[in-house]
C-alpha cells in the first residue's frame, strides 16, 4: 500500500494537470520511499520540501486556470486546496517528527487525497476546461 500506484483514474485529459499529477505522485513515492530516513529526521529533509513545493505550484496553477476561465466551482475548489495545503504540511512534519503511526497516517492521507481529489475534483474542472477547448 506505501506506493502510489499511477493509473488510468487520474488522467484528466488537460495536458499540464496530468504532467502535474504524475509529477506529484512520483514525488509523493520518493518520499514515502525513504521511511526509514523520514521517521528518524530531527528536521524535514530536502525531499519534503521538494514535494510539498510541487504541490503548492500545481494549486496555484489550477487556481490560476479556475480565475482565468471563470470555474463556477472556483471558491469550492480553492477552499479544498486550502485545507490540503494545511492537512499535507500536517502530515508530513508529524512523520518526520513522528513515529511510525503518523507515517501510516502520512501514507493512507496521501492515498485518499491523490484518489478522491484528482478522480473528483480535478475531473471536474478538466470538464469544464476541455468545454472551454483548453486542452
Amino acid at each position: 500500500m506505501e506506493k502510489i500506484e499511477w493509473k488510468d483514474d487520474f488522467y484528466v485529459g488537460i495536458h499540464q494537470l496530468d504532467q502535474e499529477h504524475k509529477m506529484i505522485v512520483n514525488s509523493a513515492n520518493n518520499v514515502l520511499a525513504q521511511k526509514k530516513d523520514l521517521i528518524n529526521s530531527t528536521f524535514p529533509p530536502d525531499y519534503i520540501s521538494t514535494f510539498f513545493n510541487e504541490v503548492l505550484v500545481h494549486f496555484e496553477n489550477e487556481e490560476k486556470l479556475m480565475l482565468e476561465t471563470s470555474y463556477p466551482g472556483y471558491q469550492d475548489h480553492l477552499d479544498q486546496h486550502g485545507f490540503y495545503r494545511n492537512r499535507i504540511a500536517q502530515k508530513l512534519l508529524n512523520a518526520v517528527w513522528g513515529k511510525e503511526e503518523s507515517y501510516k497516517e502520512l501514507v493512507a492521507f496521501l492515498h485518499d487525497w491523490l484518489n478522491d481529489h484528482i478522480v473528483t475534483e480535478d475531473k471536474k474542472l478538466a470538464s469544464f476546461l476541455k468545454d472551454k477547448h483548453i486542452n
